[in-house]
């Protein structure tokens, strides 16, 4: 039998996690969660399994060709996004039968057999694993026939229009014979095109299952997807770690990791390849370290997830948040609940991350400040392109320029964001001369590195590294920002000018 794994979106609701890998790439206890899905379709005897990609898709094909897994897999590709459906018509030729399509941030233990069962018996043209949950209305919530049948179906409707409490869990049964009713090369969403149709036509059944499942597509349900696997491992440490630590409950540990004297490691808890555990540490229950992470000694972390090549200072406090990788942590900091850091940040001494708060790709806290809420920097999406008109142009909501403050303690976004070079000099003039120091302190140039990577202007670059040079530091702060302002202005005017020359 096949089936459709559908990994296709950004994971805009997991950033900034998802700026440097798909979302089905994120790891998830011991592998990334989209392997978690091959093995569960493998479990039911899926054979055969197309991963419709887009976004980052060369990490996916990547992982899978190095693993050599024991099901065969494709990978077919979108030119632009088709949305759920559509990326399914997209491949139509390739379902001869039967075949079953699962969301690509699904994790779960639903028994597949009984839907593809409940599904033959009743003669349907599509059915839906149908799941019984506390809050609904965050979900497309679906109302049943007695014979299974599937009467209405409502996309996330307000909580006083909530029916049922049963939800679309994004798994499905399908006939070939559906996807005549699916446009060819259109975007097109099975909750809000697909099914409606089929709704007339009574041919779409719902199947009511039980057991584990989560959407792991944003922090909350990955978390619980997290602790529901940690809950069902046994202990498994490798003889080739170096474990002078106390371990207590079911811990996994990989290969040449050491924990050192007087560390404790609480299970339910895995740690990776070639992690070190300093001294006087407290690893958690519900963690996962992977590759070649660095605790420093006396630090605490609990619940969270801590991803590769990322170092965490002495005497830090990590409680149920999210680290990316290759992330560099000052001592004595504090990092509160649910908080998200992204990849490649460098957070310095005494820094306290409050709950909820989410910091984008390379930001880069100074020692002793405090962030409450998403601080943005840009993130480079497309390749360098230098040409004036591109240089004009208005760039993505993620290459923007945001501009951060700092107030008091607090690092904060100002509520400015430039698309252009344009907005970006009209922001210079009225913002708050905090701001412009926060982008140009000590070693940080984000004003150069902005026009570098984003608008592609070496010549403006180069011109905001002189400026920092010249005024920062030395109490000339209106001659600061006018020359920031005027390079700016001057710039535009000559890209113009190029620009209708071409």
């Amino acid at each position: 039998m096949k089936a459709a794994i559908l990994a296709g979106g950004s994971g805009t609701r997991l950033r900034p996690l998802t700026f440097t890998r798909p979302k089905p790439m994120l790891p998830l206890v011991d592998k990334p969660i989209i392997e978690h899905i091959v093995e569960y379709l493998k479990n039911f005897d899926i054979d055969e399994i197309a991963i419709t990609t887009n976004y980052l898709r060369e990490q996916i094909i990547s992982y899978f060709t190095s693993k050599n897994p024991e099901v065969k897999l494709n990978y077919p590709l979108e030119e632009y996004p088709l949305g759920t459906a559509g990326s399914v018509k997209n491949i139509e030729d390739y379902f001869d039968d039967t075949f079953v399509v699962i969301q690509g941030d699904n994790i779960t233990d639903i028994d597949l057999k009984k839907v593809i069962n409940e599904h033959k018996n009743s003669g349907a043209l599509c059915t839906i694993a149908t799941y019984k949950v506390e809050d609904p209305w965050n979900y497309g919530v679906i109302s049943l026939n007695d014979d299974g049948r599937i009467k209405q179906f409502y996309e996330k409707p307000l909580v006083e229009n909530c029916k049922s409490n049963l939800i679309n869990t994004g798994l499905y049964i399908i006939e070939p014979e559906v996807l005549r009713y699916i446009p060819k090369n259109v975007q097109f969403d099975f909750a809000r095109d697909l099914f409606p149709i089929l709704l007339e036509k009574e041919c779409i059944y719902g199947s009511i299952v039980d057991g584990f499942w989560i959407d792991v597509g944003e922090s909350e349900g990955y978390t619980k997807a997290k602790n529901w696997m940690l809950s069902k491992e046994e202990s498994s440490i490798s003889g080739l770690s170096d474990i002078c630590g106390h371990i207590e409950g079911n811990v996994i540990i990989g290969e040449n990791t050491k924990i050192s004297e007087n560390s404790v490691v609480i299970g339910p808890v895995v740690i990776k390849n070639n992690v070190v555990i300093d001294k006087n540490c407290r690893i958690g229950p519900y963690t996962c370290i992977n590759d070649n992470a660095h605790i420093r000694s006396n630090t605490n972390v609990n619940s969270s997830v801590i991803f590769e090549n990322t170092t965490l200072g002495e005497e830090t406090y990590i409680n149920s948040c999210f680290i990316a990788e290759n992330c560099l942590i000052g001592h004595n900091s504090n990092i509160q609940s649910s908080a998200i850091i992204g990849p490649h940040c460098e957070l310095g001494s005494r820094v306290d991350i409050a709950q909820g708060s989410r910091l984008w790709p390379f930001v880069n806290i100074p020692r002793g400040y405090t962030v409450s809420g998403t601080i943005k920097k840009f993130v480079q999406t497309h390749e360098i392109i230098h040409n004036p008109e591109w240089s004009l142009r208005a760039v993505t909501p993620d290459e923007a320029f945001y501009f951060n403050m700092l107030q008091g303690h607090h690092v904060l976004y100002t509520g400015y964001r430039a698309i252009n070079l344009e907005e970006y000099s009209n922001i210079l003039k009225q913002v708050d001369i905090s701001s412009i120091h926060y982008h140009l302190r000590e070693n940080i140039n984000d004003f150069a590195q902005w026009t570098k990577l984003i608008i592609c202007d070496n010549k403006l670059a180069n011109e905001f590294k002189i400026i920092k040079d010249e005024f920062m530091n030395k109490n000339r702060d209106c001659e600061l920002r006018n020359k920031l302002i005027s390079a700016t202005d001057s710039r535009i005017k000559e890209l113009i000018e190029i620009a209708n020359k071409i």
